[in-house]
This record gives C-alpha cells, sequence and structure tokens, in this order.
C-alpha cells in the first residue's frame, strides 16, 4: 500500500515537471514556425538552383566573353 502513494507522487511530480518544460518552450517561442518547417518539403520549387558563375542566357551580358565579366 505505501508503495503506491509513493507512485501516485511521483506521477504527479512527472506531471508537474511535463506542464513546467511545456509552458516554458511556449514562452520562449521556439515552436512558432514549427506549422511552416512542417509545410516547407511540400512547396514547389521555383526552378532549378544554378550555380554560381553558370553560362545560362540570362547570366550572359552583352558580348559573350566569359573571361571578364561585366
Amino acid at each position: 500500500m505505501e508503495v503506491l502513494i509513493l507512485l501516485i507522487f511521483l506521477g504527479i511530480c512527472f506531471v508537474g515537471i511535463a506542464l513546467y518544460f511545456f509552458v516554458w518552450t511556449v514562452r520562449a517561442g521556439s515552436l512558432q514556425h514549427a506549422d511552416r518547417l512542417a509545410l516547407l518539403p511540400l512547396r514547389e520549387d521555383a526552378g532549378p538552383v544554378e550555380a554560381k558563375g553558370s553560362t545560362t542566357s540570362e547570366g550572359k551580358r552583352g558580348n559573350g566573353n566569359d573571361a571578364h565579366p561585366v
């Protein structure tokens, strides 16, 4: 019977600690962007990522001299 009282006391302590850390996390605001981060993999890509210095038609400037960019 004494073990039951000890288990109830430990259970209440664990619930109290969990509530404390939940309130602390909410007040810190560390989960405010969780919804946006969860949906980020579903976002459509704007286009292919081009490497710096790529030679696409948008990347060239006028004379086509790639050795000395303008």
